[in-house]
């Protein structure tokens, strides 16, 4: 192979052709890894705008006028069921079974103060899932489940999660029934967001999940309730 004169750091110097292929070969990959690196870079910070703008966002969404009303007729069922104390209630009741007849009467007590449809309340235990709560509807049926751990390890949680899944329920039938008088942009805000709802599969998709208008609007009802 004849030999070639390349310049490399402003030298002029002259190796093979297979030692030139070879440089070329190198200075190609170092753009593309370069051309990555920029790329990256770029959505690194597209990635941190993002963050800041949803959490800007979540920090400035407020609760709607209807939301005052049922935030006030949770705080007063509550009270009045509790009378303060949430944990000495549900110890009162000494097995499992008894605590969940009492957390299923409290929820229901609780359905009805609002006038929100739910048909079932169900305590189960998926490992993997941890302390949770899920509001599902087949064929116009609607359950609530909940953590049955949550009987006995954190009762609090348990009607915190309560109150914020009946707050779904509540978003979902003001869609196809807006009973609460929600305006008609918070019943198209919660329309656009259960149509692109994403769940929590994977750590990858938590931020996303946690920052859904319909989740910010939960977590802060439930916060309005509790005054957290």
């Amino acid at each position: 192979m004849e030999p070639i004169t390349m310049t490399i750091a402003g030298v002029a110097i002259v190796v093979s052709a297979s030692v030139a292929w070879g440089i070329n070969k190198y200075q190609a990959i170092k753009r593309k890894n370069e051309e990555i690196l920029i790329a990256a870079i770029s959505l690194h910070v597209e990635k941190e705008a993002l963050q800041k703008s949803l959490s800007t966002y979540a920090e400035t969404y407020s609760l709607e006028e209807p939301d005052s009303e049922l935030i006030e007729r949770f705080k007063n069922k509550i009270k009045d069921i509790f009378r303060g104390n949430i944990e000495n209630e549900f110890l009162k009741r000494e097995t499992v079974e008894e605590k969940r007849l009492f957390a299923q009467q409290v929820i229901y007590e609780l359905i009805n103060s609002i006038g929100v449809k739910v048909d079932n309340i169900e305590f189960v235990h998926e490992e993997l899932k941890g302390a949770f709560g899920e509001t599902g509807s087949s064929n116009g049926i609607v359950t609530v489940r909940l953590d049955e751990v949550l009987l006995v390890d954190d009762p609090i949680q348990l009607i915190k999660t309560a109150c914020h899944e009946l707050k779904h329920c509540v978003q979902i039938q003001t869609i196809t029934n807006n009973v609460w008088g929600y305006s008609p942009q918070r019943v198209a805000e919660y329309l656009y967001s259960w149509q692109n709802y994403v769940s929590p599969t994977s750590l990858e998709c938590i931020e996303a999940y946690e920052k859904q208008i319909i989740e910010i609007d939960a977590n802060k009802f439930v916060d309005a309730v509790f005054d957290l």
